[in-house]
C-alpha cells in the first residue's frame, strides 16, 4: 500500500471477502480475497502462494490496464456467466497510464523504506545477464519436473 500511495493510488486491504476461490475459469482479478488490495471495491493487486514440501512460490500482479476480458474470450466454454467483473487498474486510479519504470521505482522505494534499505532494481541488461547465467539450470527437465 505504501508503494501504491507513492504513486498516488489510495488502495485498501480487502476484508470480509469470501474465501479464496479454487483455480477455475475466472481470472484472478474477478474477485478480491482477504488481504488483497482493492480500489473502489475492485481488485488492483492479485497475489497467490503455493506451498509444498517446505518450499513456497509467491506470485503477484498489479494491473496497469484491464485486459482480463481477453481471458474469458479465450475459454472453450465462452459462456456469458464467465465474463469477469471489471478489475481496478493503475490507469483508472491515476487517470493516466503510468510507466513501468515509475511503478517499479515507487514500489522499490517502499521496499527500501520498510523492509530492506539495500534492495535494488535489476535493469534490463542486468536481468539478461542474470538470466543467461541460470537458463540452462531452469530449462533442464530434471528441474522442471522434479518431485
Amino acid at each position: 500500500m505504501n508503494g501504491l500511495a507513492r504513486l498516488g493510488v489510495h488502495a485498501i486491504e480487502a476484508v470480509g471477502q469470501v474465501p479464496t476461490p479454487r483455480p477455475g475459469e475466472l481470472p484472478c482479478f474477478a474477485q478480491p480475497s482477504d488481504g488483497e488490495l482493492v480500489v473502489n471495491g475492485a481488485k488492483l493487486v492479485g497475489s497467490a502462494q503455493f506451498r509444498e514440501n517446505g518450499a513456497m512460490l509467491q506470485h503477484g500482479s498489479i494491473l496497469i490496464a484491464d485486459d482480463q476480458p481477453v481471458i474469458a474470450s479465450l475459454l472453450l466454454s465462452n459462456a456469458p456467466e464467465l465474463e469477469p467483473p471489471k478489475a481496478s487498474t493503475l490507469t483508472e486510479a491515476l487517470g493516466r497510464v503510468p510507466s513501468i519504470e515509475e511503478v517499479v521505482t515507487r514500489l522499490f522505494e517502499a521496499v527500501r523504506e520498510i523492509e530492506d534499505a539495500d534492495a535494488s532494481i535489476l535493469r534490463e541488461a542486468e536481468t539478461r545477464d542474470h538470466t543467461a547465467r541460470h537458463i540452462d539450470h531452469y530449462r533442464n527437465e530434471l528441474w522442471t519436473w522434479r518431485k
